[in-house]
């Protein structure tokens, strides 16, 4: 359906949805009986002004030592827009989404063997254009996140 999450495409996404997913005040906000409103890349047009997170991821690299060797540690960045049309509620959506990301110290999520996972400070808060242009812009907040992982 139109709600349905998609299946991430990166280790780096997998820790991302896991996280936001797993966070109960994140999901009080984009939660719809088993559904969770969180995809990749753009707003679906099922959404209808309801609160979801749309995460894009920016980059990847891959650590590397001065003589050019890896060393097995990748940097993936992604912003995490907060969506909604109320910019109270995108503010709260971030409140809530910050702690729930924010992981200091080496854990396995989601399978994946992270080592940080850091939330720049500052938002953007800027509006999107609906998948359906008769709607009003969406309103949202932007978090710009950096994962940390081992392959």
């Amino acid at each position: 359906g139109e709600l349905m999450s998609a299946a991430p495409t990166s280790a780096a996404e997998e820790v991302i949805v896991h996280l936001l997913k797993t966070s109960e005040a994140v999901s009080d906000f984009i939660k719809e009986g088993e559904n969770h409103r969180l995809v990749p890349d753009q707003i679906p047009a099922g959404w209808k002004g309801n609160p979801g997170i749309v995460y894009e991821q920016q980059g990847d690299n891959r650590q590397r030592l001065v003589d050019g060797t890896e060393t097995g540690l990748i940097h993936a960045t992604f912003s995490i827009y907060c969506i909604t049309r109320n910019r109270g509620v995108s503010r709260a959506m971030t409140q809530a989404v910050r702690p729930a990301l924010a992981v200091n110290g080496s854990a396995t999520i989601a399978g994946v063997r992270v080592r940080q996972v850091f939330v720049k400070n500052g938002e953007r808060d800027e509006s999107l254009p609906s998948a359906d242009g008769n709607e009003p812009p969406e309103r949202y907040r932007a978090i710009d996140v950096v994962v940390h992982y081992r392959t």
